[in-house]
């Protein structure tokens, strides 16, 4: 009877591993499925995203966009060309067709662009190229000038039914675009220089993770430029950890803040010291800062806590039954 019983919870486990491993399977293939359909554009795709060119005054250049439409229905797309500047202290770009009292009208690059068409049609699964041209004026100054040419195209979608019971339809117009950021040449000579205006930490002291190292950093030429590099964490002078600081682009007589985190472990306490390292693409620009803090794990601290309370009840029940000993033999 007993070896009938294995033999049967043998075969019942057997079938539950069985059973499981093909839902796994199952799952797997679904998640992997939902990973390539999420991967694919649904509607209309741009590439490349952006055009960093270096070019000088009067200078003329032609480069070609391609879009596709992965949708299945056709799109009538309107070209449309804006310039953009960054503010201080931010890093997002802020878009806008220029009028002639703007305070930013030299910065205008709206009238430098030209594409080969207005308006495209993009049948379903259709890719095209649309060529466009930039033509810097004769007497344009040395610095850096930013444009954008979006591409605009209307989509109807569902949304609650309306007062008459059918599906209402809103219309949304969407935009994508590419970045076009030209750093021009004139009579002055292209100048790269920045410096670090802060790095720290938002506290000296951390008792739970994450450590946040905050920075800022201004560029002081009249030019933009890529910088990456990263944060070397250092324990009693050795090397603990580094932090990767993506390439970004700093723009020229603006200050860019950064923000990076480290999730230390339950064990990582001491004295650390976080060495920031930057250089340019081109390496003529370099940036160095460091800081230092304290960390001290709240749960490695309560740990030990329990630890010695416990280790101190031991001792002390352990000293009363010692002493219980020698009074039971002095009064023999």
């Amino acid at each position: 009877m007993g070896m009938k019983k294995q033999r049967i919870d043998k075969k019942l486990w057997v079938m539950i591993f069985f059973v499981f491993g093909i839902f796994s399977f199952n799952f797997s293939l679904a998640a992997q499925g939902d990973e390539e359909a999420q991967k694919q554009p649904s509607t209309v795709q741009v590439s490349p995203v952006r055009f960093d060119w270096n070019m000088s005054s009067g200078e003329e250049r032609t480069a070609q966009i391609n879009l596709k439409n992965y949708a299945e229905k056709p799109y009538v797309i309107e070209t449309q060309i804006e310039d953009f500047y960054v503010k201080d202290d931010s890093s997002v770009a802020e878009f806008f067709v220029p009028d002639e009292n703007h305070p930013l009208k030299a910065y205008d690059v709206i009238n430098w662009i030209s594409t080969s068409e207005k308006n495209i049609v993009l049948a379903p699964g259709e890719s095209k190229n649309i060529t466009f041209t930039t033509k810097v004026p004769e007497d344009a100054p040395t610095g850096g000038y930013y444009g954008v040419i979006f591409f605009q195209y209307e989509e109807k979608r569902d949304e609650n039914e309306d007062a008459e019971g059918g599906n209402a339809k809103i219309k949304i117009n969407t935009r994508s675009g590419i970045l076009l950021t030209l750093a021009v040449k004139g009579k002055e000579d292209l100048f790269e220089n920045g410096f670090l205006d802060k790095f720290n930490t938002l506290k000296k002291f951390h008792w739970d993770k994450p450590v946040t190292f905050v920075s800022q950093i201004s560029n002081s030429g009249n030019i933009h430029y890529r910088m990456a590099g990263d944060i070397a964490i250092e324990r009693f002078g050795k090397n603990t950890t580094n932090l990767r600081v993506d390439s970004r682009l700093y723009y020229p007589k603006k200050i860019r803040p950064l923000e990076n985190k480290w999730d230390f472990g339950f064990f990582d306490i001491g004295y650390y010291t976080a060495k920031m390292n930057l250089i340019s693409d081109d390496g003529n620009v370099s940036i160095f800062g460091q800081t230092s803090f304290i960390v001290i794990p709240w749960k490695l601290v309560a740990t030990a806590l329990s630890i010695i309370f416990v280790l101190w009840i031991i001792f002390k029940l352990g000293g009363r039954k010692e002493r219980k000993k020698i009074v039971r033999r002095a009064a023999k």
